[in-house]
């Protein structure tokens, strides 16, 4: 019997043991409880994100509008070519407030999952 790390998805550990490969999934540095929160009557939520492999890499970005009942009202994609991921984190947000400005949406909740780039934003770096 031979081992391997799982890295990827279910469908990876289902299929290695399908043919008795013990699997061990890395272990997770610091598992977070996260939750979504409706944004207030009158103000939109954008949730971005990005997505690459490595740094640099070749990236996208995308953000998904959300109104004070959950609904989605608006999202975007975005190719960003090969970028380093900080370039990624801050494009996918930029991006976002051009597309609300664009839709003349100006009451607008940012979540993003970049620390650093939020503090940039806000003048903290």
């Amino acid at each position: 019997m031979c081992n391997a790390y799982v890295f990827n998805s279910l469908q990876e550990f289902l299929t290695l043991r399908k043919f008795k490969v013990m699997v061990r999934p890395p272990k997770a540095p610091e598992v977070i409880e996260v939750g979504w929160r409706k944004p207030l009557s009158g103000w939109l939520k954008v949730n971005t994100n990005d997505a690459a492999l490595a740094s640099p890499r070749p990236a996208g970005a995308v953000g998904v509008f959300k109104n004070c009942f959950g609904n989605v009202i608006g999202y975007y994609t975005l190719p960003l070519g090969i970028a380093l991921a900080f370039y990624e984190e801050l494009a996918t947000i930029v991006n976002a407030i051009f597309f609300a400005s664009e839709k003349g949406w100006s009451r607008l909740w940012i979540e993003s999952d970049s620390l650093y780039v939020v503090s940039i934003l806000f003048g903290e770096i």
